[in-house]
């Protein structure tokens, strides 16, 4: 157990934040195209907004909400992949099969040391704020935007992203994860409408606008505040 509880201090901040964004590098390697097209661009566009936000945790000493979140993204599913790709059962006979494929084992890695994390900060007790102010109400309006028109199951798998980042972290993370969120969400519609015109996708794509704008609005002034 103290292990555990002394993890979370194994690394200093800085070379926390070097690991994380090696992660993030990762992350953007696996899971992003590197040829040009629209949809490629409107992807890395949403994803260096998510590692904005994740850094704008790092610099708020929001480590916490910083880990939760890229191991609910990218690594939540690492072991089971790992798992499953090397060892390989059959009835008759059983095979062991070790994969060669190198970034299971970077995967399962990181997998472990953003569990470790996670509970090492647990373990210590974190601290969360309550759902105040405009950025905690976009953040509710957000959740029941989802809830209502993508479903509940995809409630439960966005929302805590967004949510993590605004109780156990800052309006700066929360904002710039929401629009990343949004931005994909409102290229997804204009290409439904585009290919085949849909009256409750043109609905949709306005109030996710509307979103959009709102939360840009609430951003520039926490992003660009005036000088006195």
């Amino acid at each position: 157990m103290n292990f555990i509880r002394k993890f979370k201090s194994i690394f200093s901040p800085t070379v926390q934040f070097v690991l994380l964004t090696l992660i993030m590098i990762l992350v953007a390697y696996q899971n992003l195209s590197f040829t040009f097209s629209i949809e490629n661009l409107i992807s890395w566009v949403s994803f260096v907004l998510m590692y904005i936000g994740v850094v704008y945790l790092v610099i708020n000493k929001s480590l916490f909400a910083s880990y939760v979140i890229i191991f609910i993204l990218y690594f939540s599913n690492a072991f089971s992949n790992f798992f499953s790709s090397f060892i390989n059962i059959t009835f008759n006979p059983f095979e062991i099969i070790v994969s060669s494929d190198l970034m299971l084992y970077v995967s399962l890695l990181i997998f472990i040391y953003l569990a470790f994390m996670v509970v090492s900060y647990v373990v210590n007790g974190v601290k969360s704020r309550t759902m105040k102010g405009k950025v905690g109400t976009l953040t509710l309006v957000f959740f029941g935007f989802l809830w209502l028109f993508l479903g509940f199951n995809a409630a439960l798998v966005i929302f805590p992203i967004v949510g993590i980042a605004f109780l156990f972290g800052n309006d700066k993370a929360s904002l710039l994860m929401i629009i990343s969120y949004l931005i994909m969400f409102i290229y997804q519609s204009v290409s439904v409408i585009f290919s085949a015109f849909e009256l409750n996708i043109l609905i949709l794509a306005i109030l996710e606008v509307l979103l959009i704008v709102y939360a840009v609005k609430l951003a520039i002034p926490r992003f660009f505040p005036k000088k006195v």
